[in-house]
């Protein structure tokens, strides 16, 4: 899943190397594996010619790679690749929990309004009736929209709905996004003061 804007003049906001997927398992027995995607345009897999390797997630630089791509299918909710390499099933049950990975020149394009969710990490998050919140940590997929997590000094992280009504505003070039949260929602995860 992403949202993009490749014209950000902040190198440390754009990230070389993007998570496509994870390996979740190998499917048969002549090497292929089972990808989970992180993209909701499961048409780039057909096109994808190589990619990275990285046991943890969001990598700067990749362990292995650049990695050649025999095939690739999706296949109900996931990609079945082949890896030239990766020969029979005990290969590919050795890659399981293995982040695939593309560098930024290969991702596909995307709309202008489109954001990587990877260049999205870090950007600090300003509401515009309360200031500075924090940065986000992490942007998740829950079906019906996405929740961005905003990491705070001190208190919990907020969990905010990337929703039209939020009034959601990227500032990729300035490093940082303002929104509007929801009524009541800071007060959930202010502390309670004890009286």
């Amino acid at each position: 899943t992403y949202w993009s804007s490749n014209r950000c003049r902040y190198r440390w906001l754009m990230k070389d190397y993007l998570d496509i997927g994870k390996i979740i398992g190998a499917h048969g027995i002549r090497g292929e594996i089972k990808l989970f995607p992180y993209t909701d345009d499961l048409r780039r897999f057909s096109s994808l010619k190589s990619s990275f390797f990285s046991r943890k997630e969001n990598i700067t630089s990749p362990e292995k790679g650049p990695i050649e791509v025999e095939y690739a299918r999706v296949h109900n909710d996931v990609v079945i690749v082949k890896f030239i390499g990766v020969d029979d099933r005990t290969d590919a049950e050795k890659l399981k929990g293995v982040f695939v990975s593309v560098s930024r020149k290969d991702a596909i394009a995307l709309n202008p309004d489109e954001y990587y969710i990877a260049d999205m990490i870090g950007l600090e998050v300003k509401d515009n009736n309360l200031g500075t919140l924090g940065k986000v940590y992490d942007v998740y997929e829950t079906g019906s929209n996405f929740i961005i997590e905003v990491i705070r000094k001190g208190k919990p992280n907020l969990l905010v709905p990337f929703l039209k009504s939020c009034n959601v505003v990227l500032s990729m070039d300035e490093g940082f996004m303002t929104l509007d949260l929801p009524e009541g929602l800071f007060e959930l995860y202010e502390p309670k003061e004890k009286t």
